[in-house]
């Protein structure tokens, strides 16, 4: 094979060096916006299984927020934080339940940076038996 004349050698080494980076960005990028879109979606289960142990547990006499702990814990068991509205007794008897965690975001490549993600969930409180 005969070697090109118009002085083209290297420049697909050249374009490949310069292109390789924008790639691993794009690539890390997604990556890290995976893993916070699962994270969101492992708050909104936890936020909705809280809701609904916190809503059957004043219906059976217990305690709403040692229901909602388990609950938490149960779908993940380190990190998540919660709040729990309990609005059983008033008109409205809805429980209320948010679930807040950090997420780790790394901005050097993906530019999604340190924050808190949270998810909400509320649900009908089941009435105490008579």
């Amino acid at each position: 094979m005969r070697a090109r004349e118009n002085g083209d050698r290297g420049s697909v080494a050249v374009e490949f060096g310069l292109l390789i980076p924008i790639l691993l960005i794009v690539i890390l990028g997604t990556f890290d916006l995976g893993r916070m879109v699962f994270q969101k979606m492992e708050l909104s289960e936890a936020a909705g299984q809280a809701a609904r142990a916190a809503a059957l547990a004043v219906g059976a006499g217990r305690s709403p927020q040692d229901a909602a702990q388990a609950a938490v814990q149960a779908v993940s068991p380190t990190g998540l934080r919660f709040t729990l509205t309990n609005k059983c007794t008033s008109a409205e008897a809805i429980m209320k339940v948010t679930v807040t965690c950090a997420f780790k975001g790394n901005p050097a490549w993906s530019g999604i940076a340190d924050r808190d993600l949270s998810a909400s969930a509320a649900t009908p409180c089941v009435p105490e038996p008579s």
